[in-house]
């Protein structure tokens, strides 16, 4: 009877250290979301001190310092992960071999191995990046086969599911090798299980589920509200105002995206460097948008002066050409259609930015060209006056891109009034123009007779145009318009 006595509690005391434990942890995820960085990382050595052994508090240090990598670009913040990740990674697998049937153990292998992914990415180590992925699918299918309920394990096999669609070409022979497939649909459906179910990775989860919301279905206001709830949440996260902004000027909030951004710059901290960069350039974003297009110039020059990389710096030399040449400042025009050239030729704007500016070369924007990108500003912001504006332009009608152009607003226009028969008309007449730079006003077409279609309940017409839209869509606004096509599929299959 003692010896049972004893037995039951030395379980009792072991299983409320765990607990204790396993507290302490979930409230350095806590801090870690609250960028209360130096509190969590003296949480953490204390964990180290009170037990060595453990691997987690390395993983959570590592992870701390890649963020701080990735957000200013400082090599000895990589250095530093790296350390963490090595003691991280052999702390993790001795404690796989001693308990394999443990699937947490699994569960933390499968993280260190999506962090060394991610700071294999970073340094465009591409072929160490896949395997690393793919040993963390691994850990993390193997977590849950021991463990179904082991719900964190789904936010890892959704990011990796969701991030390799976006390999570059040049890349896809890596992946193939390695053996990684992508699946947007999979990665969505593995992020949203993690944001509702999971424990430590929830508020990581919702960051991503609010991001595919809003670039990957145009779910704009289930963005906002999963997102909104993490600002409010954690009021000094860089990263999740950045996020909000973001999904605000994709869903055309344009001033709840200033005020998101103004967060950023008043939060200023030293560790994300380049998402203050980046807060410059949505500044400038959104001033080219309201048409204020000197403060727009000055906000992408304060992007391109601050940032550390090549990033988007392509078509904010674009945006800054077409400002100048607006105002009328033909000479900086040129001067930044040269500068457009030379941004990230990895990047898909940059990539376009770098076309466009070989076409405007030759093309120079003319009178009904500026005055066409100030009335699509209108519409964007959700100016009443668009059609008025549109019918007192006078469009040369042997200028098939100024054609595309405006028949491609004045089509969103009257679709914006349910006016569906002129809407229709309109996007009709953009595939018939044979057009040199405005690639994007086909899709972007095809989606707008899409929408008018499901309007009036003809779901197989609409169906055939979204197709069209997704065969054709290579040009600016591939993303915007893909997302597009995805939410009416959506809406399409629960139409009866």
């Amino acid at each position: 009877m003692k010896k049972l006595f004893f037995i039951l509690i030395i379980i009792i005391f072991t299983l409320n250290a765990q607990s204790k434990y396993d507290n302490k942890i979930s409230h350095c995820y806590i801090l870690i979301y609250e960028f209360k960085f130096d509190e969590a990382e003296k949480l953490l050595f204390d964990l180290i001190e009170d037990d060595p052994k453990q691997a987690e508090p390395y993983q959570l240090l590592s992870q701390i310092h890649l963020w701080f990598y990735l957000g200013c670009k400082d090599e000895g913040e990589i250095k530093i992960y790296e350390e963490y990740a090595d003691s991280a990674l052999t702390k993790a697998e001795i404690q796989l071999n001693d308990n394999p049937d443990n699937p947490k153990n699994h569960l933390l292998l499968g993280n260190i191995k999506m962090l060394e992914a991610l700071a294999a990415t970073s340094r465009d180590e591409m072929l160490s990046a896949f395997w690393s992925s793919k040993s963390s699918m691994g850990y993390f299918k193997d977590a849950l086969s021991i463990d179904p309920e082991l719900y964190d394990a789904h936010l890892g096999i959704g990011l990796f599911n969701y991030a390799l669609s976006f390999i570059p070409g040049m890349f896809k022979w890596a992946a193939s090798l390695t053996g990684l497939t992508a699946d947007k649909r999979l990665g969505f459906e593995n992020i949203r299980i993690a944001y509702k179910f999971g424990k430590n990775s929830r508020y990581e989860a919702g960051f991503h589920l609010a991001k595919l919301y809003s670039e990957y279905l145009a779910e704009y206001d289930s963005a906002m509200t999963v997102i909104g709830k993490l600002t409010k949440r954690f009021k000094r996260n860089t990263l999740f105002h950045y996020q909000e902004a973001v999904i605000a000027i994709q869903s055309r909030k344009f001033d709840r995206a200033e005020r998101s951004l103004n967060k950023v710059l008043l939060l200023d901290h030293p560790k994300f460097s380049l998402t203050k960069s980046l807060t410059y350039f949505l500044l400038g974003e959104v001033e080219y948008r309201k048409n204020h297009f000197e403060k727009s110039i000055e906000w992408y020059t304060k992007f391109i002066d601050s940032t550390k990389v090549l990033d988007y710096t392509g078509i904010a030399n674009l945006q800054i050409a077409l400002s100048y040449s607006i105002l009328g400042d033909d000479l900086k025009f040129q001067k930044h259609l040269l500068l457009a050239k030379n941004g990230n030729k990895d990047i898909w704007d940059d990539i376009i930015a770098s076309e466009k500016s070989n076409y405007f070369f030759d093309n120079p924007p003319d009178s009904v060209y500026k005055q066409l990108i100030k009335i699509q500003n209108d519409l964007l912001i959700g100016g009443t006056n668009v059609l008025d504006s549109l019918q007192n332009l006078d469009i040369d009608s042997t200028k098939q891109d100024h054609l595309a152009f405006y028949d491609i607003l004045n089509s969103e226009a009257y679709f914006n009034k349910k006016d569906y028969k002129r809407s229709v008309e309109c996007a009709e007449n953009v595939l018939r123009y044979k057009v040199k730079n405005e690639f994007w006003t086909r899709p972007y077409a095809n989606i707008i007779l899409a929408k008018n279609y499901f309007s009036i309940g003809e779901k197989k017409l609409a169906e055939d145009y979204l197709q069209d839209a997704l065969d054709d869509n290579e040009f600016r606004f591939k993303n915007f318009i893909e997302a597009n096509a995805n939410n009416l599929k959506r809406k399409i299959r629960k139409f009866p």
